[in-house]
């Protein structure tokens, strides 16, 4: 009996070790295959097989469980269905509402392998590591020569996804591995190793979103991580001292060469926000599109002009067919203040649940509102609301609240027992509640 048991523990680590394994690789599709019509059905056909290991792993029984995620990213889902009525362009609204679906579909069967097994690190862990696979994979496809040459002159071209995409799947790997460092002292050569092929394609990028994301990332878990009551101001020194020393380090890296195209990309965006000196043309241009945004939502403030279709206004003022670059706006534009408002309802909702459950788990409070403060200030310089991997991001952050959740009953009914027990010594008979 013992050994039969062993040998299913056995099974189910090797296939909880597979489950991790392609949810790296589902989370490194989203952009390795963006520009290939058949993606999306890998995309598929990767979470289903997670789920299908899933079931194995869970002794052939299903495990569905709808909560606040399915809840709320349904309602969304359902109104970027309904504002089709009301749009300009009909079919815009309805295949952005496919897109959400598959969304909810494919990440429902990844959320619930995680929420059973409760395993909210491994799948952190295979998220770092998609991260590391579309680095590498970058590497592959342009050649180191003209990655280094990309980060000193003109940036990385488009040869299978957006650069900023590329740019933010490798700043959040490098996140995430300072979050290790940070609260569990988990370093590891190689994947020390592995940051410098991250930072160096961030730099080819020329993404100043995903450098952004890098420097307010580790700044935040800095702090997050000496903000505490205990030895308040020994921790408001330790935090001033590590501002000052990323501060320093960052300074020192924009003197380097490699580094030259990032430099004058920020500089040209921290002109934007100041008012003064040169502006680049691609900041003057987003800058334009936010004015007509707002000017259009003003007009339609409740519904907006139909999800997804924006677009079509950017066309005609612009003369460019793209959307807005900024999701707030995007948002309040296509979908008026009811979309909006039924989009960041999500966003609301991860914010009130980790506030709530902060003192269940500080490491995974600390990254959670690191990760979701983050995600609130790069949508005022993307679209995010329709995309594979910010849906799974935010699908990473409701498993951490059922996580955070499961925690704090377990807290509590121990602390319970722990107390009747007592009461039970005290009194020598056993209290009832």
């Amino acid at each position: 009996m013992t050994t039969i048991y062993h040998k299913k523990l056995n099974v189910n680590v090797i296939l909880n070790k597979l489950i991790l394994v392609f949810t790296a690789l589902l989370f490194a599709s989203f952009i390795i295959f963006t520009t290939d019509s058949w993606g999306k059905y890998v995309v598929i056909v990767l979470a289903g097989f997670i789920y299908l290991l899933a079931i194995l792993a869970n002794n052939g029984k299903l495990f569905i469980k709808f909560g606040a995620y399915q809840f709320l990213f349904l309602a969304f889902t359902m109104y970027a269905a309904a504002s089709s009525i009301w749009a300009i362009n009909s079919s815009d609204a309805l295949v952005a509402t496919g897109t959400l679906i598959q969304l909810l579909i494919c990440g429902s069967l990844v959320y619930w392998h995680y929420v059973k097994q409760g395993d909210i690190y491994g799948l952190l862990i295979a998220i770092k590591w998609s991260g590391i696979i579309v680095g590498v994979y970058t590497l592959v496809v342009y050649g180191v020569q003209e990655v280094v040459q990309a980060a000193i002159t003109n940036r990385l071209g488009l040869e299978f996804a957006n650069v900023n995409t590329i740019g933010m799947a490798c700043a959040l790997s490098c996140v995430i591995q300072v979050f290790e460092w940070i609260f569990f002292r988990k370093i590891h050569l190689f994947e020390v190793v592995l940051i410098v092929p991250l930072i160096l394609v961030v730099a080819a990028t020329q993404s100043r979103k995903a450098i952004v994301y890098v420097i307010a990332g580790i700044l935040l878990l800095v702090f997050f991580k000496n903000i505490d009551r205990k030895d308040f101001l020994k921790n408001i020194f330790k935090l001033i001292f590590s501002l000052l020393l990323i501060g320093l380090i960052f300074v020192a890296l924009l003197q380097l060469e490699i580094f030259d195209g990032v430099k004058e990309r920020l500089t040209g965006m921290f002109n934007s926000f100041l008012g003064t000196g040169e502006i680049d043309a691609s900041t003057e241009e987003r800058n334009n599109m936010v004015e007509l945004g707002f000017y259009l939502w003003m007009k339609q403030p409740m519904l907006g002009y139909g999800i997804s279709n924006a677009h079509i206004f950017v066309n005609k003022y612009m003369e460019l067919d793209t959307y807005l670059h900024n999701n707030y706006v995007e948002l309040l534009c296509g979908g008026g203040l009811v979309g909006f408002c039924l989009y960041y309802a999500m966003h609301v909702y991860l914010f009130v649940s980790f506030i709530k459950y902060r003192k269940v788990s500080k490491p995974l409070f600390s990254i959670c509102m690191t990760w979701l403060l983050l995600t609130l200030i790069m949508d005022w310089g993307r679209v995010s609301y329709y995309s594979k991997t910010n849906a799974f991001y935010l699908m990473f952050m409701f498993v951490a609240v059922e996580c955070l959740k499961k925690k704090h009953r377990e807290m509590k009914n121990e602390a319970v027992e722990v107390f009747e027990s007592r009461r039970q010594v005290s009194y020598g008979s056993k209290v009832s509640f």
